[in-house]
């Protein structure tokens, strides 16, 4: 990820980075980061990464079930929680990195970043809509705090990569038409798991009671 380049510590001079078709760039003092800027080819890869860990914490959801027990519901939300912020620290990584370079020099390049953020709006659609479909079994168990706080550091991260990918990928509305739409639906889910729930005595013939606070 881009993350452990940016551990690399940063010449403070003009570099020309050509690799991608990035184009150019200056490191100075007051650079965003710490570190060349991203290829066209590793901002794929990285938003790719963060779309495979949505997948991941998609598979891992599907298991659980009304007749899961207790524990493991608890277990699957500390999980849940986990992958979130996982998400949240690749996002805010990724906007650090992206924080002063220029556009990709090839046409082509924008075409591949917004193809993969597309796909990456996706996996996240998918994701969310699982998780609406767990918010019931989460309430019955009292463990959908963790997760609600989580998805509302999503959506703050989210919004900052999407800024800053912008930057460096001229095709903005496919970008921001994804975005919107993800943020919209994380909206939604944040709502519902925000609400205070009553856990059903008739569990799971009926559901828990919530309403929004």
């Amino acid at each position: 990820m881009l993350r452990a380049r940016k551990l690399a510590s940063a010449a403070l001079t003009v570099s020309l980075v050509t690799a991608g078709g990035i184009g150019t760039t200056v490191l100075s003092a007051g650079a965003a980061h710490a570190g060349t800027c991203p290829t066209a080819s590793q901002i794929v890869t990285d938003i790719t990464a963060i779309a495979s860990a949505a997948g991941g914490l998609n598979a891992r959801s599907d298991a659980l079930t009304p007749s899961s027990s207790p524990g493991d519901v608890q277990s699957a939300a500390q999980s849940t929680a986990a992958d979130l912020n996982t998400m949240v620290n690749d996002f805010s990584a990724d906007t650090t990195a992206l924080g002063g370079c220029p556009a990709p020099a090839s046409s082509a390049d924008s075409q591949t970043v917004t193809a993969a953020f597309r796909g990456l709006t996706i996996v996240s659609q998918h994701m969310l809509s699982i998780l609406t479909g767990k918010h019931p079994i989460f309430a019955q168990y009292g463990v959908t705090a963790p997760i609600a706080s989580s998805l509302r550091s999503l959506e703050a991260a989210l919004d900052s990569y999407t800024y800053a990918l912008i930057a460096v990928a001229p095709q903005q509305g496919a970008i921001t038409n994804g975005k919107d739409s993800v943020d919209s639906s994380l909206g939604n889910v944040i709502t519902l798991y925000g609400q205070l729930c009553i856990p059903s005595p008739l569990y799971p013939t009926i559901m828990p009671v919530c309403v929004g606070l």
